[in-house]
């Protein structure tokens, strides 16, 4: 089920490329600056996609290898990058991908490290660094600073299409409240914790550009056809009715920077 959700988003790459937002230039600084990334480094993204944090590494004009699953993410982050010959685009399934004998000064997950098992994430990432080096894990999560109602609003919604994941009452937490969810790597005897970071963000939606991105998360894209349908049709209209036809969302990006031992 795990690799069936995280291939989802293949199906509706090019509506993935649009929708998905891009990180924090200050998250991007951050680890670059941490990590000692610059030309002569040699950087592994793990689940690329269609390159939304990719792109940001060019900056470094280190050598990067991007690896990502899903055929159609692939060819559309080859496309993006072909202009760049500094970066190379694997498709692979990074759990069973051998691994290059020379080793990485970097390995980082933008919202994509969740999908791996733990022991790929704590081993073979290991595999993959040089000792010194380092692995940056980028996790996304909702949280209150938006329009907190329309969540309310759209709850009746999510318990008629999704009701095994979204049930009464719902919270959002605030940033503070947020868990990193990846702290457990320290306790491997390939890492130690290096660094935590936090950046709290306001985006701004319309109905449009918000179903649209919610017709990229997995959970939606595991329902029938019909009852995606009728659920972002929902959202559209509350957000339509009873917003104006237009929202903000919170999110906060958490930046886990773990060193390889």
């Amino acid at each position: 089920m795990r690799r069936e959700m995280a291939l989802t988003f293949d199906r509706v790459a090019r509506q993935y490329d649009k929708a998905r937002p891009a990180y924090p230039t200050e998250l991007t600084r951050d680890l670059t600056q941490l990590a000692g990334i610059g030309a002569q480094s040699r950087v592994l993204e793990i689940g690329a996609g269609t390159g939304q944090f990719t792109q940001d590494l060019l900056t470094t004009g280190a050598q990067l290898v991007a690896v990502e699953m899903g055929p159609h993410l692939a060819q559309i982050l080859r496309e993006k990058m072909s202009q760049h010959p500094n970066v190379s685009v694997v498709n692979a399934d990074f759990e069973i991908w051998p691994l290059p004998t020379m080793p990485f000064d970097l390995v980082v997950s933008a919202t994509a490290f969740h999908w791996l098992d733990e022991s790929t994430q704590k081993e073979k990432t290991a595999r993959a660094l040089r000792t010194g080096g380092y692995l940056a894990v980028i996790s996304t999560h909702p949280i209150q600073g938006g329009t907190d109602t329309f969540y309310d609003a759209v709850q009746p919604l999510y318990e008629t299409f999704l009701p095994s994941t979204h049930t009464k009452p719902f919270r959002l937490s605030t940033a503070e409240e947020v868990a990193a969810p990846f702290q457990r790597m320290a306790e491997s005897s390939r890492y130690r914790a290096a660094s935590q970071h936090r950046y709290p963000v306001v985006r701004s939606y319309s109905a449009e550009t918000y179903t649209r991105l919610l017709g990229t998360y997995s959970d939606h894209l595991m329902l029938g056809e019909d009852a995606l349908d009728g659920l972002l049709q929902g959202v559209y209209d509350v957000i339509e009715r009873r917003y104006g036809g237009a929202i903000t969302i919170a999110s906060l990006h958490i930046l886990e920077i773990f060193q390889r031992q």
